[in-house]
């Protein structure tokens, strides 16, 4: 796992930018091309089973879907490529 700046989108409107996510990526040699991870935002940023957009620095981006909130912690799965 590891820690990129990122910004998060709800369609056009930007939830947050700037935030440390944690992202943990399936190996390239993984048949299976999965990511999860988490990062720290307000409890009401952010929706349980919400689809947003995560756009890294990196400029790779990918559609995720929150599967937890405690306080201000949320974790989420990608929902598809991470590219």
């Amino acid at each position: 796992m590891k820690y990129i700046k990122c910004k998060i989108l709800d369609g056009n409107n930007v939830i947050a930018e700037n935030i440390d996510v944690l992202i943990n990526e399936s190996p390239p040699s993984s048949i299976s091309k999965s990511w999860q991870g988490g990062f720290e935002l307000p409890f009401n940023s952010v929706k349980l089973g919400g689809k947003y957009e995560l756009i890294l620095e990196d400029g790779r981006s990918g559609d995720i879907i929150i599967t937890r909130i405690n306080i201000n912690l949320v974790k989420f799965i990608g929902t598809g490529p991470l590219k």
